[in-house]
């Protein structure tokens, strides 16, 4: 399987089919959006340059609905600002720790922060 075939396998890039009472359970969950927002600082470190990291961030963090961005910083780091729900964060956070395939992620850093709102979706930034 080749590394693009693993990323999209991780991401889960297949659209799936919603039965009823599925589609009941998405909408209870929706209710989450009415919930206060907050903002998340991460740094992650490890082999995380080179790899995808900061795309496979951005694919993962538009399946959670999250706003924000992704950089690569000077000391080899990616550093991650995202702003959404609390439980999709927290899904951010743990995703970061396992990243894509290539990556070796050694730390994690998150600080939380109030939700600002200043962002439409999630970019990568250089």
């Amino acid at each position: 399987m080749s590394i693009k075939e693993k990323r999209n396998k991780l991401l889960g890039h297949k659209q799936p089919s919603f039965t009823r009472k599925q589609s009941s359970f998405m909408e209870e969950n929706h209710r989450d959006i009415n919930k206060p927002a907050l903002r998340v600082q991460i740094i992650v470190s490890g082999k995380v340059q080179g790899v995808f990291y900061r795309s496979s961030t951005q694919d993962m963090a538009k399946k959670l609905t999250l706003t924000g961005w992704a950089k690569n910083l000077s000391d080899g780091c990616v550093e991650i600002v995202a702003e959404g729900s609390k439980q999709n964060l927290q899904a951010l956070i743990d995703w970061t720790w396992q990243g894509p395939p290539s990556s070796q992620v050694t730390d994690v850093k998150a600080t939380w922060q109030p939700y600002i709102g200043e962002f439409s979706n999630f970019n990568i930034t250089y």
